[in-house]
């Protein structure tokens, strides 16, 4: 099973491919609560081959993901990967390369990890 999971602020959004079964399904979790299952779906279920369905999902529930997470899933599905976990983010991965690389540097420890 793949799964791509964003989260923001108090939802939690996975997509994925479930080799076994050979589908793709959604949950989106909203406070701890789940408020969306490809399961409760009678649209989707097991038998839910196309990931751009959840698309239209995410829009009725208000949800942004980021794009890549539609095509990633897609990837996973003709490629038939399992057993791959990928935490997705809004930001971009250069300000995210920034951001950590700037954590890192202002780390004591780290610095002198660095320069060993």
């Amino acid at each position: 099973m793949s799964q791509h999971i964003y989260e923001d602020d108090n939802m939690r959004v996975v997509l994925g491919y479930d080799r076994p079964l050979d589908y793709v399904f959604c949950t989106v979790e909203r406070g701890g609560e789940v408020i969306y299952s490809n399961l409760s779906d009678k649209n989707a279920g097991t038998e839910q081959q196309d990931v751009r369905y959840y698309r239209s999902v995410l829009n009725r529930l208000s949800v942004t993901v980021p794009e890549e997470m539609f095509a990633a899933v897609e990837s996973d599905q003709r490629a038939r990967v399992g057993n791959r976990v990928v935490h997705h983010s809004s930001e971009a991965p250069e300000k995210k390369f920034r951001r950590i690389a700037g954590q890192i540097v202002a780390n004591t420890k780290w610095r002198k990890l660095l320069a060993w």
